[in-house]
């Protein structure tokens, strides 16, 4: 009896497939729609423009920040989603606890929108729910043991971390650093560097997908070291010696990412023999350990001071964006002379407008200021830089002149 075959219909996989256009749309709204790949260029090129409340040339390395946040931790991972969804739901589970993590900041400095908020939680709920596997988004189970060296990475980019994120978010709370605090900057970067540890703690238990979530920490750290390096006295800006020993760290993580990578494909093979094997470790402990000795010294220099003041001048320092003396004196015709001690790793401004005085404050310097009150009264001295100059509220203080 003679057979006829029949014709196997390959039924579209639709549930993979809508995953893929959400993903790939939500992909674009951060890359594109929120300016996260134009922001990456703000180190090197002026993007943004003036607006009230807004002077663009401060705010270059925290744009950055967000650039690194919309690209880096959002986007990239969105999109090798959309090329291969399958088999990497540790991506997604990134993706969902750095946006909670957002949102978490956002209501601790009363800046949450709730319709944002509304519209981007559907958004993502309907990303999970069309992932192909959505078990998998519950489970945990891990391709191999716990990275060592990827954890201990973590951990040390945490201990050097959490200073300036408990920083960050003191400065926020607090309002300081004029403009910065009204946009709401500082926070920003505490939400950076909590993700950085988040992503690298989350690669080293190997999850499924660890391997570009590794790739991807790694990168930024790169970029943001780069970043500092070329904006080193931005606010926000790890300066120079700290971004060149962050971008060796980022590229350790990179390699150390690899090189587990490779491991795990030679599973079962017989173990390679010599001390080749070791460099790979050898480089990352030595690159860990000079970001460490690198960025403790780099904060240590930034927040030095300037030494002793010359003989006879008062000494008005700054430091975590405020002068230390909330007040100072002076009499009315007599010259008052001041040395401005900056303490901060940012430049700073001393301005008193009734009297034209607009001195600049180098990252990390002093500077002389001398100048003749003529009229007693009461006057504002100031940052221009980190102050709202409609209410002179933020980094601010009173000059009091007497007859």
């Amino acid at each position: 009896m003679a057979t006829v075959a029949t014709p196997t219909v390959k039924r579209r996989d639709w549930r993979t497939i809508m995953f893929r256009i959400l993903a790939g749309l939500l992909a674009m709204f951060f890359l594109v729609a929120q300016l996260g790949l134009p922001s990456l260029l703000e180190p090197w090129v002026l993007i943004g423009s003036d607006a009230p409340g807004y002077t663009a040339e401060l705010h270059r390395m925290h744009e950055a920040h967000w650039g690194t946040i919309m690209v880096f931790f959002y986007g990239l991972n969105l999109l090798v989603l959309a090329w291969r969804p399958r088999g990497r739901p540790l991506l997604v589970q990134f993706v969902l606890l750095a946006i909670a993590v957002a949102f978490a900041a956002d209501l601790l400095v009363g800046q949450f929108d709730p319709i944002y908020a509304a519209i981007l939680f559907v958004c993502l709920a309907a990303l999970a729910a069309a992932y192909p596997s959505p078990r998998d988004l519950l489970r945990f189970s891990r391709d191999g043991p716990l990275s060592q060296p990827l954890f201990g990475l973590s951990l040390l980019a945490a201990a050097l971390l959490a200073p300036d994120a408990w920083r960050s978010l003191h400065l926020q709370l607090a309002g300081l650093g004029g403009e910065h605090a009204a946009q709401n900057h500082w926070i920003l970067t505490a939400e950076l560097e909590l993700m950085l540890v988040l992503g690298g703690l989350l690669a080293a238990a190997k999850r499924p997908g660890w391997r570009v979530l590794g790739v991807l920490v790694g990168l930024a750290l790169v970029y943001l070291g780069l970043a500092s390096i070329s904006a080193p006295h931005f606010d926000g800006s790890w300066g120079t010696l700290g971004g060149a020993l962050a971008t060796l760290g980022g590229w350790a993580f990179v390699g150390v990412t690899l090189w587990e990578a490779r491991k795990a494909g030679m599973a079962g093979r017989p173990a390679a023999l010599g001390y080749r094997r070791w460099l790979p470790y050898a480089g990352m402990v030595l690159a860990a350990a000079l970001l460490e000795v690198g960025l403790v010294a780099s904060t240590s220099l930034s927040r030095a001071g300037s030494g002793a003041a010359p003989a006879g001048q008062t000494i008005l320092a700054a430091r975590d964006y405020q002068f230390d003396q909330p007040e100072i004196h002076a009499q009315a015709g007599e010259t008052l002379a001041l040395w401005l001690d900056n303490r901060d790793g940012a430049a700073h401004q001393f301005d008193v407008d009734e009297f034209n005085v607009h001195v600049p404050m180098p990252a990390g310097q002093g500077a002389a200021a001398k100048f003749t009150p003529a009229q007693p009264g009461t006057y504002t001295f100031y940052c221009a830089l980190h102050v709202d100059l409609a209410t002179k509220q933020g980094m601010a203080g009173k000059l009091v002149v007497t007859p």
